[in-house]
């Protein structure tokens, strides 16, 4: 007793399947595949005498982009210059506001200035420093959109 249409009665009508046919997945221009059998081809669709498939597999690649190009347009900012701004403006949040804390702090002992105005004028240079930093980045990022628009 066969059944001829995974557990169908023997005498019921066969359904169409909606699967497409398997191709190999290293070579979609036929022969053995990553399997590496011969009855893999059997399975595929019929060969065009084109040699280019009539559907392509999407790719990861990127183009490769020179890296100094005269062609590409001015106003894009790619990946590498994101980084780059970020890593700028990082090491500026993390640099600028202790060297204006100490610098602020040295000069406010230096010239003996009273004991709380030694310890608050340089937290507060601190704070400015931070707060015109986030200022011109958000100039920055302005400035790239607006380019980009």
């Amino acid at each position: 007793m066969s059944q001829d249409n995974f557990g169908s009665p023997p005498g019921a009508a066969k359904m169409p399947t909606l699967r497409k046919p398997i191709r190999p997945f290293f070579n979609p221009g036929g022969g053995s595949g990553a399997g590496g059998s011969s009855t893999e081809t059997e399975n595929t669709a019929p060969q065009n005498s084109d040699p280019s498939p009539t559907h392509k597999m999407p790719t990861l690649r990127k183009p490769i982009k020179p890296f100094f190009n005269p062609d590409t347009p001015v106003e894009t900012e790619d990946s590498g210059e994101a980084i780059f701004t970020l890593a700028i403006f990082s090491f500026l949040m993390f640099s600028v506001p202790i060297a204006v804390f100490f610098y602020v702090q040295d000069y406010m002992v230096t010239n003996e200035f009273d004991e709380m105005s030694s310890i608050f004028a340089p937290v507060l240079g601190a704070i400015i420093a931070v707060n015109l930093i986030i200022v011109l980045y958000v100039i920055r990022a302005l400035q790239v959109e607006r380019r980009g628009q």
